[in-house]
């Protein structure tokens, strides 16, 4: 496996596994949560879900769906794999006139949206039951116990756009975001000649890495990135293409939140004071 798209994580099992058969062949889909790495626990004063991280990991290898298929609510499990990303024909229904609207047709969004969304996955290489638990408070204090190690994400890949900056909190939270175009050979089932796809995953930084980060990076900048997964909901804005009445749609999407941002071409470095 390329180590440009590597992730690690130790999680719990959420929502029972499904395996189906497909035209390729066996196809599996199991619900996963994790914690946000390196964090302060205390359940007394915040509760033992503090910063939970929920996902899903898919896979169409044997080895991997014959773990995948006797997995029980709440085992714990370690995964390494890489993050995928694919084309997903998001849509919503129009509370006014219940006329159901594409995103790519309706969404109200700054530039032009160009997909209909992306769904984010992990994609595991290995997979390995850790520990059985009965509950689960008991499923995540074992996550807690383990937190160094539970979430983890390296990712190598250049800039599809210019970075976007904000601020939270009332101003007193900088943030730039940022999204990676990541190369990865693989092989489809069933044949022998290797391909290459390109994921596209967001990558978010805050404080003094986030103003660096907008400081420095551009289209095609080519970054290496230490961070976590994170779980982030969104609300995008949609235009009916019936009645014309614009309405929220909420989500909910993957992305990494970088611990580290390191430059390492074609990066403005002269610009860091």
């Amino acid at each position: 496996m390329a180590r440009h798209n590597y992730v690690s994580v130790i999680a719990f099992v959420r929502k029972e596994p499904k395996v189906k058969e497909t035209v390729d062949g066996r196809s599996g889909i199991v619900g996963l949560t994790t914690i946000m790495s390196g964090r302060d626990y205390n359940k007394a004063t915040t509760g033992y879900q503090l910063n939970s991280v929920s996902f899903c990991a898919r896979s169409q290898e044997d080895a991997i769906l014959d773990v995948m298929e006797n997995l029980e609510l709440l085992d714990i499990v370690e995964i390494t794999g890489f993050l995928a990303t694919r084309e997903k024909d998001k849509k919503a229904e129009c509370p006014n006139c219940g006329v159901i609207n594409r995103r790519v047709e309706a969404c109200v969004a700054h530039g032009k949206v160009k997909s209909g969304g992306n769904e984010i996955f992990i994609y595991p290489i290995t997979l390995r039951v850790k520990k059985k638990c009965e509950t689960e408070q008991e499923a995540f204090e074992y996550l807690h116990a383990n937190k160094e190690d539970a979430n983890r994400v390296f990712l190598l890949g250049n800039l599809t756009g210019p970075p976007i900056s904000g601020v939270l909190q009332n101003g007193r939270k900088p943030y730039t975001r940022f999204q990676l175009a990541i190369n990865r050979k693989y092989c489809p089932k069933g044949l022998q000649e290797v391909t290459e796809r390109t994921d596209y995953p967001w990558v978010y930084s805050f404080g003094q890495q986030a103003v660096d980060d907008y400081k420095v990076l551009h289209t095609g900048s080519s970054v290496f990135v230490d961070g976590t997964l994170r779980t982030r909901k969104y609300k995008e804005t949609y235009k009916c293409k019936e009645c014309g009445e614009e309405f929220d749609v909420p989500g909910r999407t993957i992305d990494v939140l970088s611990h580290d941002t390191e430059y390492l071409r074609d990066c403005d470095v002269d610009k860091i004071e």
